[in-house]
């Protein structure tokens, strides 16, 4: 059985932490869900901190949290995690679009190139994104797929049992590119 870790970023977005600019989307409080499987359990980890800006002009992004913010209701894992206080990750690249549509458009599919980067651990990192379109108060679903190895992990946190192949998928909800307007 193939062992993966799955994360997804969640854009719960609220009035007070998300808001649309002219050329940015910015939201302070998402979430990331980390579903992993080892020694054939299935575990997840939550964090309700995650902070993502995304330039719609450019393509341009920035993605990060605290290590130490993740939870997994599994006290040896979450005692593992709390010792990574003050370890913030970012993983910061373009999508492969000349800007990021927020109106009316079928689903764009293209590749996203960045890098993982932290204190102690720098690395490049290339995956697949899909942009699709809402007809709602939310304009498109973002949606990015990466398959890693665990030592390209911007920390190591030492869990027997974890096969090295890991993939990783982020989800975000993005609100309409608009001027001015904060939500």
């Amino acid at each position: 059985m193939r062992k993966t870790v799955v994360i997804m970023l969640w854009g719960l977005l609220s009035i007070a932490t998300a808001m649309a600019q002219p050329d940015y989307y910015i939201t302070t409080e998402g979430t990331m869900m980390i579903e992993a499987v080892f020694l054939d359990s299935a575990i997840t980890a939550k964090s309700k901190k995650v902070t993502v800006l995304i330039d719609y002009n450019s393509g341009e992004f920035q993605l990060f949290f605290d290590a130490s913010t993740l939870n997994t209701g599994i006290l040896a894992l979450d005692t593992l995690l709390a010792k990574e206080k003050n370890h913030v990750i970012q993983y910061e690249g373009r999508f492969g679009l000349d800007h990021v549509q927020t109106e009316s458009h079928p689903p764009l599919d293209f590749t996203v190139d960045g890098s993982i980067n932290c204190s102690d651990h720098n690395g490049s990192v290339r995956g697949n994104g899909r942009l699709v379109h809402l007809s709602n108060v939310y304009s498109c679903y973002l949606n990015m797929t990466f398959d890693l190895k665990l030592d390209q992990l911007p920390f190591d946190i030492a869990v027997d049992g974890l096969d090295e192949n890991i993939r990783i998928v982020i989800v975000q909800m993005l609100l309409y590119q608009n001027s001015g307007s904060t939500y």
